[in-house]
């Protein structure tokens, strides 16, 4: 399931490296958020320094996490570190790719650790596949393969990285290890009805003031079976929430039943269209996110893609303008 050669390499440099940055991508889910801090976490109990680092402050929805308060929007100093993990994602989509060439595109090690689809670079250790649901399940698995003992603070870390990219286990990327992973959590004192009421059961007016306004402008185009609604830079501006639940909006489109894919287009930064793609039909949007972007892509049936540009309205009619 993980390369051996490659989880060697990774336990090789937990053992010899004394001080890690842990990077997570922008607009953290709970998967990055749960990886990042359960790797947090475990290095800090075998004795290694840990910076976590995150663009985009975590949702205030995941407070019921535990060690939040790790999180820290400025990279530490390259002294300061001896080696880059970087979580649920690559170096490019960190937010600090430019700001920070020193720490994520001129150093070693850079440890990758992703269940994402994209070419892996030859400068990085990979523990990489596809073929689980998360990259908190693939942190369940490197730990175990290294005997480490999971304990429950980990346990629902984890937890709840793997129950946040499945979609409470709905998504199509939910296989047989994730229940074998989702029972050794348990095992370990994770508690999944807490994870259940956190991530299902909060929810503020303002986010349904966001899901309300998208929803108005939902479209279905019945030749392409495309469900797709749009969110302006100005809208996220008034709704400061709205870009911690367009995952969850993504996932809602996609229940439509006169549309095989669902497409919510966003302007979180002014000048950047963000896109995310959800497929319950044979259509793979992870090549359908790569048409739009060189770095778009991520799963068959989730994926993503960013553009320069602008929601612009023309005569009532809203179109994108290019940069």
């Amino acid at each position: 399931m993980l390369e051996k050669t490659e989880l060697e390499k990774v336990a090789k440099i937990f053992r010899e490296k004394n001080s890690f940055a842990i990077f997570g991508h922008r607009g953290p889910d709970l998967d990055c958020v749960g990886s990042q801090l359960s790797m947090a976490i475990f290095l800090e109990s075998i004795g290694k320094k840990v910076y976590v680092v995150n663009y985009d402050t975590p949702s205030e929805n995941f407070r019921f996490l535990s060690g939040l308060e790790k999180f820290s929007k400025i990279p530490p100093a390259i002294s300061n570190v001896e080696a880059v993990i970087v979580v649920d994602t690559n170096p490019q989509l960190t937010g600090f790719f430019e700001s920070h060439s020193f720490l994520l595109k001129n150093f070693y090690p850079i440890i990758e650790i992703d269940h994402h689809q994209k070419k892996l670079s030859e400068s990085s250790v990979h523990i990489h596949t596809t073929e689980i649901s998360s990259t908190s399940e693939i942190i369940f698995y490197m730990l175990e393969n290294m005997n480490f003992e999971i304990d429950k603070k980990i346990a629902n870390l984890l937890l709840a990285g793997i129950y946040g990219d499945t979609s409470g286990f709905l998504n199509a990327n939910v296989f047989e290890s994730t229940f074998y992973s989702v029972s050794k959590l348990l095992e370990k004192g994770a508690e999944i009805s807490s994870v259940m009421e956190n991530v299902l059961n909060h929810i503020t007016e303002e986010e349904i003031s966001v899901w309300s306004l998208a929803l108005s402008r939902l479209r279905v185009n019945e030749k392409s079976k495309i469900a797709h609604t749009f969110l302006t830079h100005s809208d996220i501006e008034k709704y400061k929430k709205a870009g911690e639940t367009l995952s969850g909006l993504s996932n809602f489109l996609n229940t439509i039943q006169e549309a095989d894919i669902s497409l919510v287009l966003s302007e979180k930064e002014e000048g950047t269209i963000k896109g995310s793609f959800r497929s319950r039909s044979n259509v793979d949007v992870n090549k359908l996110a790569k048409l739009f972007s060189p770095t778009g892509g991520g799963h068959i049936r989730a994926a993503g893609f960013s553009l320069p540009g602008k929601f612009v309205n023309s005569g009532g009619i809203w179109k994108i303008q290019k940069i």
